[in-house]
C-alpha cells in the first residue's frame, strides 16, 4: 500500500467512530428498532445500528473508489465517476450501454454528483465535527464544486435547494451567491412573464416545452428565493409558474402529474404530452417516475418551510399521500416487497384526457426512491402534521438497510428487481447518483433541523 493510499485508509477508519458516534435519533428512524412492518415490508427488522452501519459503508466507498482523477475534469481536480463496480482491480468504471465501460472512459461526469455529495459531507461534518474523512474529502471537492458551480445556469431548480444548505452547513457565502445567481438565471431566462410559465423552446419544440419537475422546482426556488434574499418579484414570478404547472400538467383524480408537456406558445385549446427521442432514448411525457415525484415533493415542502406558504405543504400531502403504502391509490408501492415500482404511465395526450394509467412494473429505481424518505420526514417535520407519515419513515428506513443497500457492492445500484435483486445478473455497478441520495436521505434523519 503506497503512502497515499495509507491515507485514505486511516480516513476512512475513522468514520467508522464518526457515523457510529450517533447524532439525535429522530422519531421514526431508530438505528435498533422499527415498528411493525406495512404492507410490502417483507424485510427482518433492522438490526441495531444497521443504518449507521450503511452510512459508514456508503461514506467509505465514495472515498475510496468514487474519484475520478481525470485530469481534464475540472482542472486536472477530477470528479465523481458516474459508477463503478466494486471492488475490481483495476477498476470497472463508468460503464454504459451493452455492460460495457462508456466510449468517453473518464471523461464522462455529471456535476450534480459533485454537489450532492459535498453537502452529505458536510451535513456528516455538522453532525459529526471529528469526522476525518468528511473533512478530507470535503477540502477535495470544495474546489470541483466551485469550478462547477460559480455561475449556475441550470434548469432543475432543487440544486437551488442544496445551494443553499450548503450555504447553512458550511457558512461559506459562495454558496449564498451561487444559489442567488441561479435564481437570477431562472427568472431571467426560464420564465416568461408573458405567458407566466417556464418552459423552454428547441427544434424538436418549436412552440415550448417543459417537463413538469424542472418547471415546478423552479418555480419553488423562486418562491424560497424571494424570501430569502428580499425580491418579493421572485417569489411572485415562482407563483406565477407553480399556478400554471397546475392548471396544465396536474391530474386531480391521480394527485399527480402528467411530466412533459408541448405547444405552450401553439394557441391550441389544451397543451399536448410530449413524445420524443432524445439522443438515444425515448421520452415519454406520460410516464410520471418516482424520482421526479420524490424531488417534487421535497420542492414543495422547501418553499413551504422557507416562505410559510400552507397552501405549500398542501400540494405536498395531495402528492405525497397516495404514495403512503396504506393509501398507495396509484399502485406504486410493491405490496410483495415493499419499496416504489419505477413510475406510472398516462398514455393518453392531453391534461383533459390521460387515459387509463399502468404502473411500470419490470425495475425500481433504488437510490432515487429514497427521495422519498427525506421527504415524508420534511413533512412530519411541519407541527400539524403530528407525524402522518411516521410508519413510512419507519418502513422506507427498514427498507435501505435490509434491500436498497447492495451489500455485495457496498453501495446503491440505480435499477433492481421488484424482488431486490440486481436488474440484469450482470448490473452490479454502484452509482454516485443514487449513493449520494441515499446518504441525503439517511443523514436528514438525524438532523436537528430537517431539510
Amino acid at each position: 500500500m503506497n503512502a497515499k493510499m495509507r491515507v485514505v485508509a486511516l480516513a476512512v477508519s475513522l468514520i467508522v467512530t464518526a457515523c457510529t458516534g450517533g447524532g439525535p435519533r429522530p422519531r421514526g428512524a431508530p438505528s435498533g428498532s422499527v415498528s411493525p412492518s406495512l404492507p410490502g415490508s417483507t424485510s427482518a427488522p433492522v438490526a441495531p445500528g444497521q443504518t449507521d452501519m450503511v452510512v459508514r459503508a456508503l461514506f467509505t466507498t465514495m472515498a475510496t473508489e468514487g474519484h475520478n482523477p481525470d485530469p481534464t475534469l475540472n482542472g486536472g481536480l477530477g470528479a465523481l465517476y458516474i459508477n463503478w463496480r466494486h471492488g475490481t482491480n483495476p477498476l470497472v468504471v463508468n460503464i454504459g450501454g451493452g455492460d460495457q465501460p462508456d466510449p468517453l472512459g473518464t471523461h464522462r461526469h455529471d456535476p450534480l454528483t459533485d454537489l450532492r455529495y459535498l453537502d452529505d459531507l458536510w451535513v456528516q461534518k455538522s453532525l459529526h465535527p471529528d469526522d476525518a474523512t468528511a473533512a478530507a474529502e470535503i477540502a477535495r471537492y470544495t474546489p470541483i464544486v466551485k469550478s462547477e458551480f460559480a455561475q449556475p445556469g441550470d434548469k432543475r431548480g432543487w440544486t437551488y435547494d442544496v445551494l443553499m444548505d450548503l450555504a447553512r452547513t458550511s457558512g461559506d457565502p459562495f454558496y449564498t451567491n451561487s444559489a442567488q445567481y441561479l435564481v437570477t438565471y431562472v427568472d431571467s431566462t426560464l420564465f416568461h412573464p408573458d405567458v407566466g410559465a417556464i418552459y423552454f423552446v428547441d427544434a424538436t419544440h418549436p412552440t415550448g416545452y417543459y417537463r413538469t419537475d424542472e418547471a415546478l422546482d423552479s418555480a419553488c426556488a423562486l418562491i424560497q428565493a424571494g424570501r430569502d434574499f428580499n425580491h418579493p418579484e421572485w417569489a411572485a414570478d415562482g407563483k406565477r409558474a407553480l399556478d400554471y404547472v397546475y392548471a396544465h400538467a396536474f391530474l386531480p383524480s391521480h394527485s399527480t402529474f402528467l411530466m412533459v408537456l408541448q405547444d405552450i406558445t401553439a394557441g391550441t385549446p389544451a397543451q399536448s404530452v410530449s413524445r420524443y427521442r432524445y439522443r438515444n432514448q425515448s421520452i415519454d411525457g406520460g410516464v410520471a417516475r418516482l424520482g421526479e415525484v420524490g424531488t417534487m415533493a421535497l420542492s414543495l415542502l422547501h418553499a413551504a418551510k422557507v416562505s410559510g406558504d400552507p397552501s405549500l405543504l398542501a400540494r405536498a400531502r395531495q402528492l405525497l399521500d397516495p404514495l403512503t403504502a396504506s393509501n398507495n391509490s396509484l399502485g406504486l408501492w410493491d405490496t410483495a416487497n415493499g419499496g416504489y415500482f419505477s413510475g406510472i404511465k398516462f398514455p393518453g395526450s392531453t391534461q383533459d384526457a390521460p387515459g387509463e394509467p399502468s404502473v411500470l412494473r419490470s425495475y425500481k429505481e433504488s437510490g432515487r426512491q429514497t427521495l422519498m424518505l427525506q421527504a415524508f420526514h420534511l413533512a412530519d417535520s411541519f407541527p400539524e402534521m403530528h407525524g402522518a407519515y411516521l410508519p413510512m419513515e419507519q418502513s422506507l428506513t427498514q427498507l435501505i438497510d435490509t434491500k436498497i443497500f447492495y451489500k455485495p457492492g457496498q453501495g446503491v445500484l440505480y435499477q433492481m428487481a421488484p424482488d431486490w435483486q440486481p436488474y440484469r445478473p450482470t448490473w452490479t455497478w454502484v452509482t454516485s447518483e443514487a449513493m449520494d441520495i441515499t446518504l441525503q436521505a439517511l443523514l436528514s434523519l438525524s438532523r436537528p433541523t430537517p431539510w
